[in-house]
């Protein structure tokens, strides 16, 4: 059964692969497809990639790297930005996000 981290690992990488797709393609002319799949065997979520028209090479790996190290970055700072909005100061955010992310591991151990 998957849990929720399963779950919530899986939207983020659909998100950060959303943004990096189209600006790997851009800067290379290759096509990248994400695909997931459940393996019974291991109980997770198994992760690949398909590549149009070729499979990328050293160079182009590296970019495909780089796009997606990018988009994780905007999108952590986006949650970040977000989330201040609700806080006085960094400290109170620091301690928000701290909090949230003990309460969702404790739910996790409860639930697992």
């Amino acid at each position: 059964m998957l849990s929720i981290a399963n779950i919530v690992t899986e939207l983020t990488i659909c998100k950060t692969v959303a943004l990096a797709i189209p600006r790997f393609y851009k800067r290379t002319g290759i096509s990248a497809q994400l695909g997931f799949a459940y393996s019974k065997e291991n109980e997770s979520i198994e992760i690949s990639f398909s590549y149009e028209p070729r499979e990328p090479n050293e160079k182009e790996y590296s970019i495909f790297f780089e796009e997606i190290t990018d988009a994780e970055k905007i999108l952590t700072n986006e949650y970040l930005i977000n989330s201040a909005l609700n806080c006085e100061n960094i400290k109170q955010l620091v301690f928000k996000h701290k909090e949230d992310m003990r309460q969702t591991i404790d739910k996790q151990k409860h639930n697992v």
